[in-house]
């Protein structure tokens, strides 16, 4: 009996042992039955950087605006993104995994989430502190990961979404273009917009909003400003999609100002791409109860159905 039961408990302990978290050897990996998190070290974070050739489409504005740095070219960018890649520190690998954990805990089964996290962490001193995705990694400033758990998850939530974005690009699209009435739109070579624009790392796309059957919008990102600081501005174009002039210049306004656009998407936060507002309006919805209209609601439940593989 005294065999048996000793026998039952050593099983016991490699049943634990078999389900539980484990830590992987490849860069810090964390494996659960639910999902794995590869908090990727500096080594591998630059060849990231290098094989997502992030820079190439910056222009010389936005090449020094995206760092503290003096920077005269992309590839000297590139090296500066390279540099500033971090190795986490233990309680950084802690506060991550216990955010991924945090959301599959709460929300599994209920809103789109990713498996596999792959995350680099970056210098706050880049990209002026924002989080962002490099293909499929999530970009995060050390201040972030030094962030509660609550608003980390929050953040990790938010970013997650933009590499389901990358991957269902054509459901989304379908989506903004249907729900939501934008238009897709091919940027024209126009000195105003090649001279402030800021590349976006999390879409590679442009989309037009029609306030009026005679008036569109276009949202960008920009560095408007004289100090290089990351801006949001719109551009007015007429319906056949000429750019409109003011005292000879683009007509351009803060996209604060625009408050028919601000109201429609519920006036949330980075309103200057779709892939932004559906994050942010989502991410709002699920962490801090935002109410939207029966016919938003509607169309989130839609699209949900075509991304249940990712519940």
């Amino acid at each position: 009996m005294l065999l048996l039961k000793l026998l039952l408990f050593v099983l016991f302990i490699i049943f634990l042992l078999c389900t539980s978290e484990k830590v992987e050897n490849f860069v810090a990996g964390r494996e659960s039955m639910n999902f794995t998190i590869n908090l990727l070290g500096k080594n591998y974070g630059m060849n990231q950087f290098g094989l997502n050739k992030s820079t190439d489409n910056y222009n010389d504005r936005e090449i020094s605006a995206r760092s503290k740095y003096k920077v005269n070219s992309r590839k000297e960018m590139l090296e500066i993104y390279k540099e500033n890649v971090m190795d986490f520190t233990e309680p950084e690998k802690e506060s991550v995994t216990d955010a991924v954990r945090y959301l599959f805990t709460k929300y599994k089964g209920k809103i789109p989430l990713i498996r596999t996290w792959n995350i680099i962490k970056m210098n706050d001193d880049i990209d002026w502190g924002f989080p962002y995705t490099l293909g499929n990694n999530i970009v995060l400033p050390k201040r972030v990961i030094s962030e509660n758990p609550a608003e980390l998850a929050k953040t990790l939530f938010h970013e997650q979404l933009h590499i389901i974005q990358r991957n269902e690009k054509g459901i989304f699209n379908d989506f903004y273009v249907k729900e939501w009435k934008f238009q897709e739109y091919s940027l024209p070579d126009d000195p105003w917009i090649n001279k402030y624009l800021v590349h976006n790392p999390d879409s590679d796309n442009f989309y037009l909003y029609k306030l009026t059957p005679e008036l569109l919008i276009l949202p960008l990102p920009t560095t408007f400003n004289k100090h290089h600081k990351f801006d949001e501005h719109v551009l007015f174009l007429t319906k056949d999609l000429k750019i409109l002039s003011k005292d000879d210049k683009p007509h351009v306004e803060p996209m604060r100002n625009v408050i028919q656009y601000n109201q429609r998407f519920y006036n949330a936060d980075s309103l200057y791409h779709p892939n932004e507002i559906f994050a942010t309006v989502l991410t709002e919805m699920v962490f801090n109860d935002l109410s939207i209209s029966q016919g938003d609601q509607k169309a989130f439940d839609d699209i949900f159905k075509q991304l249940n593989r990712y519940f």
